[in-house]
């Protein structure tokens, strides 16, 4: 019996021993029951039924758990994620001493279910205590100002992610000064407001990402820090009330992967050291209010360029149109060159083979469609020109895959081509709305089975609709005349 006890014995080690060489541990006790203890918190504060999944039933291991993640090497629980429908009480506080028995967590998510938190005993130190804790990630229209202070002693973060948690007034240097390892900064969707944070931002000299987008931030960027950041890899300052230039300072961000000032106020041209930025990928002025000349020539060298969008509020925006003195050394993959009061389409385009989507819509383009652009990028998903003044609709000689085609608001003269459907049979969305066809539809429309929307109103149509329109169109189609 003994014997048989001791085989027993030595096959269950051997298994556990075997899981555990394939990477394979449980939950450590003492993590158990701090999570059924958080769990309790929860729902007798909260009025909910919280983490049905947190159970006493030690046969399932904790790990496994949906909101919890735990390291394959050791069993501790590195990750948190709250969120929490259904609460009867909308003004939940987390206690953050609740944690503090988690000393390996590195990763705190929490998605619309506290509006705020504290600690009876460590107070604006609690964050502290998790001396491993790398990531933050909150997501919450209930948070407000009052988490900023719990940051300052955080000072093992790496990620900061604050979005729509009310945050308002200026940028707080003073609770995120400490955070000499942060990495990557999120503070979009806020109401963040004043000028943008000052030279003392220079202490977060490891941040890779910083995203103030979508605040109320004013003024220029003359008296910004934001380029002492030499490490940044993506800046988004988009959708606030930036005014004045680029600064030139910005050549020296020369890490720059993604780069986004759109839907501002600033106005003058391209300063000539972006042409310092290599790495630079992404970059988008689009919503500015650009005046007079504006050079694309600090572009040219940028090979590794994938997506460049401009637009300007101001009629007195000139792009500059040929660019005889240069030849790009980029290859785009998204062109958006809209409200630039173009007359001419730039001929830089003219050198792009692997563009997938462009929008030269709402400029003063007139002549022939350029079909040359669907012939030079035949990977090209969605071509937008309306609100031009093109005249002449033509179809490129050899059949293309582009999937949307918006050419609304147009002065064409004569009919839609009949062989439409056979150039161009991966259509999904075709607007040729408010554009002066005439003339019989193409028969060939019928067989245009992917089409989803299509949008021909306001035209000179005329005669019947083709006897296989309404068969081969088995989806709804708005808006035919």
């Amino acid at each position: 019996m003994a014997s048989g006890l001791g085989h027993f014995s030595f096959a269950v080690w051997v298994i556990v021993m075997s899981l555990k060489m394939q990477g394979y541990t449980c939950c450590i006790e003492n993590e158990r029951e701090a999570l059924l203890e958080l769990k309790a918190y929860v729902n007798s504060v909260g009025g909910a039924d919280a983490f049905p999944g947190w159970t006493n039933d030690t046969e399932i291991d904790c790990c496994y758990w949906g909101e919890i993640q735990c390291s394959s090497a050791n069993g501790y629980v590195i990750g948190i994620n709250f969120f929490i429908k259904k609460l009867s009480n909308s003004n939940l506080l987390l206690n953050l001493s609740l944690l503090h028995p988690f000393e390996e967590l590195q990763s705190l998510n929490i998605t619309d279910t506290f509006i705020g938190w504290f600690d009876p005993l460590e107070g604006y130190k609690s964050l502290g205590r998790l001396r491993k804790l790398e990531t933050v990630d909150i997501f919450s229209n209930g948070m407000n100002n009052s988490i900023l202070p719990f940051f300052s002693t955080a000072t093992s973060l790496k990620t900061l992610i604050l979005r729509y948690c009310n945050l308002e007034g200026r940028f707080p240097t003073k609770e995120l000064n400490n955070l000499r390892n942060l990495e990557i900064l999120d503070l979009s969707n806020n109401y963040l407001n004043g000028s943008l944070p000052e030279k003392e931002i220079a202490n977060l000299h490891k941040l890779k990402a910083l995203d103030l987008s979508d605040n109320k931030f004013s003024g220029s960027l003359d008296a910004s820090g934001i380029c002492e950041l030499k490490n940044l890899h993506e800046l988004d300052l988009s959708s606030n009330k930036l005014v004045g230039s680029i600064l030139p300072c910005i050549g020296g961000l020369s890490k720059l992967l993604v780069l986004d000032l759109s839907k501002n106020q600033l106005n003058g041209s391209l300063p000539s050291v972006i042409s310092n930025l290599k790495s630079l990928e992404y970059l988008s002025l689009y919503g500015n209010s650009f005046e007079s000349l504006f050079s694309l020539s600090p572009l040219a060298n940028l090979s590794k360029i994938k997506v460049f969008r401009l637009s300007s509020r101001s009629k007195l925006l000139q792009v500059e149109i040929r660019q005889d003195m240069w030849r790009p050394k980029f290859q785009l993959n998204v062109v958006e060159l809209t409200y630039c009061n173009l007359g001419e389409i730039p001929s830089f385009l003219k050198y792009q083979r692997g563009l997938c989507k462009i929008d030269l819509s709402n400029n003063n383009l007139t002549g022939v469609f350029p079909t040359w652009i669907l012939e030079n990028n035949p990977e090209l998903e969605s071509l937008h020109i309306k609100n031009n003044a093109l005249s002449m609709f033509q179809l490129p000689r050899l059949v293309h895959n582009v999937s949307v085609l918006s050419v609304g608001a147009n002065h064409f003269i004569g009919p839609l081509p009949e062989n439409i459907r056979h150039i161009l049979p991966n259509l999904r969305m075709l607007n040729i709305s408010s554009s002066g066809f005439k003339g019989n539809l193409p028969s060939s429309l019928g067989e245009m089975k992917r089409i989803k929307y299509m949008d021909m109103s306001y035209n000179n149509f005329s005669g019947n609709l083709p006897q296989n329109f309404t068969m081969g169109c088995l989806i709804s189609i708005r808006r035919l005349m």
